[in-house]
């Protein structure tokens, strides 16, 4: 072993790609138990829990955002048609052991977001 000498290799790949690169971010509207509207842009994939938490809204999660209480409850407005739309994942097995009813009414750390949509933050 060598002592003292450190080797860092880098390698820098540069390229033009043949059509303009454009992510898009699902828009979420949250709305708040007092009524107070918030929208937000976030990654795909993330759930309601983690898009509130991360930008300071208030959602309660007992469990720790694993499924296993009802405290984050929310509504996803037109829920069947967000699912039909792929902008939200369906109602998982953990939402109905926990009798959530959907696809309206869901849990937020269950709940992930592919697309635009609206959530209203329910307060049980």
């Amino acid at each position: 072993m060598l002592r003292g000498t450190r080797k860092f290799f880098c390698l820098r790949l540069e390229f033009a790609l043949p059509y303009p690169l454009t992510i898009t971010m699902p828009k979420i509207t949250f709305t708040l138990a007092d009524g107070t509207v918030r929208e937000l842009v976030s990654e795909e994939g993330k759930t309601v829990l983690q898009i509130a938490l991360e930008n300071g809204i208030p959602m309660e999660h007992a469990c720790g955002g694993n499924g296993f209480c009802t405290t984050c409850s929310c509504d996803v407005q037109n829920g069947q048609i967000m699912i039909d739309q792929g902008a939200v994942n369906p109602v998982n097995e953990r939402e109905e052991n926990m009798g959530v009813e959907g696809p309206d009414r869901r849990l937020g750390c269950q709940t992930k977001i592919q697309g635009d949509v609206s959530v209203k933050i329910v307060e049980i």
